[in-house]
């Protein structure tokens, strides 16, 4: 969808305090440079991205159609897609009325690829259902069959035969 110069205007003129800061300072627009060279994406994109970024920011377009719109440009790696929409989610923060990440010196994509490969270091949890297969998979050995003879149990009862009282001595 192409929107026009008029349209972006009618927008900033209706814009929110938090909106004109993404839009157009200067600082907003160095983040959203340093994210698209931190993601090595072709500089003939730039201008495109920046507007299409700019339209989400203005209300013009949905933050939703973000990874539609980066994919209209040429943006067709899909792992490099989401890592710069997660990365631009995080930019566009402010939108929500949500309270901003914590800075980190990383960007978020690092993070959560040495997350990842934090997390395939910890050992599994030990469930029963493994201990079963576990055991399953063990060749079966035969238990032992304990076998009693009736004459046996019924010639000697007290022995066998429960009792509630305790034994005074």
């Amino acid at each position: 969808m192409d929107i026009s110069e008029q349209n972006r205007n009618s927008a900033w003129q209706q814009a929110n305090e938090i909106q004109r800061a993404l839009y157009g300072n200067p600082e907003s627009g160095t983040k959203l440079g340093h994210i698209f060279t931190t993601h090595s994406l072709p500089s003939e994109f730039y201008t495109t991205y920046a507007l299409h970024v700019g339209d989400v920011i203005l209300g013009l377009q949905k933050k939703s159609d973000l990874p539609s719109l980066l994919q209209s440009i040429g943006i067709t790696d899909e792992v490099k897609l989401m890592r710069l929409v997660a990365d631009l989610y995080e930019f566009l923060a402010p939108l929500n009325g949500a309270v901003p990440a914590p800075q980190s010196t990383q960007p978020l994509h690092q993070e959560i690829a040495e997350t990842e490969a934090a997390l395939a270091r910890v050992a599994p949890v030990r469930t029963m259902a493994g201990d079963m297969h576990d055991l399953e998979s063990q060749a079966p050995q035969e238990a032992p069959i304990y076998r009693s003879e009736q004459p046996s149990i019924t010639t000697n009862p007290a022995k066998t035969a429960p009792r509630w009282e305790s034994e005074q001595r």
